[in-house]
């Protein structure tokens, strides 16, 4: 222990920060990502559009009514709905895998 003493203080010692817990590195392809899922939700909007262009096309070609368009929107918008969730259920149990 040296011998001289300021303040109480040891004059070789230094004041250095607490080290900081090393942070895991981003993930590299997160703006691809995200970029690919934004792409993925706008051609969710045309493609819609073209089913209710179609629809009254295909409600003539089955010779069905005005609540046929309708059964036709919902079971097109159930069908979008059920493989979202299968795919983020999907997504959640299979994605990306941290390294330890």
């Amino acid at each position: 222990m040296p011998e001289s003493r300021m303040d109480g203080i040891c004059a070789t010692t230094t004041l250095e920060p607490p080290a900081e817990p090393s942070a895991p590195a981003p993930y590299r392809w997160r703006w691809i990502a995200l970029w690919v899922l934004l792409a993925a939700e706008a051609m969710d909007m045309p493609d819609a559009l073209v089913a209710n262009v179609a629809a009254p096309s295909i409600r003539a070609d089955l010779g069905g009514g005005a609540s046929m368009t309708q059964w036709l929107g919902a079971a097109y918008a159930l069908a979008m709905a059920v493989g979202l969730i299968t795919g983020g259920r999907l997504g959640d149990i299979m994605g990306r895998k941290r390294c330890s």
